[in-house]
């Protein structure tokens, strides 16, 4: 592995690791790219193991458990974690993150989705080399 790798491997420390979010040129907030602790936490409070009639765990065809995805708390969890700073004088917690108008909201959680794709995609070419 070489020098420069190491040196510069905390996310934080990448390009556009905070980035703004606007909505028809209006700054909405300020995000930060999710870590490993971030989506470990969305994860946790968005996911449950899918479950049959019966009560047993669904499984896929190589036995791993199937799970079920809140989008709803996937969404707010997401945008919780990721927002650092928003125009608005209220603090960013769940509760005002769900009493947004659902266009803000979806604007929100698709602009740091497509950021996190796009910041990760950077961070495998960047391992690459």
């Amino acid at each position: 592995m070489n020098k420069d790798k190491i040196d510069n491997c905390f996310i934080d420390e990448q390009a556009n690791y905070e980035y703004d979010i606007s909505l028809d040129g209006e700054y909405l907030a300020t995000a930060k790219s999710l870590s490993a602790i971030d989506m470990g936490y969305i994860q946790q409070h968005s996911f449950s193991i899918a479950r049959n009639e019966d009560g047993s765990i669904c499984l896929d065809k190589r036995g791993n458990p199937l799970y079920d995805i809140h989008l709803y708390q996937w969404q707010l969890h997401t945008i919780e974690r990721a927002l650092v700073r928003w125009r608005w004088k209220r603090d960013i917690t769940l509760e005002n993150i769900a009493l947004l108008p659902e266009e803000i909201l979806n604007h929100l959680f698709f602009a740091i989705r497509e950021h996190e794709e796009s910041f990760t995609q950077n961070k495998e070419a960047i391992e690459k080399n």
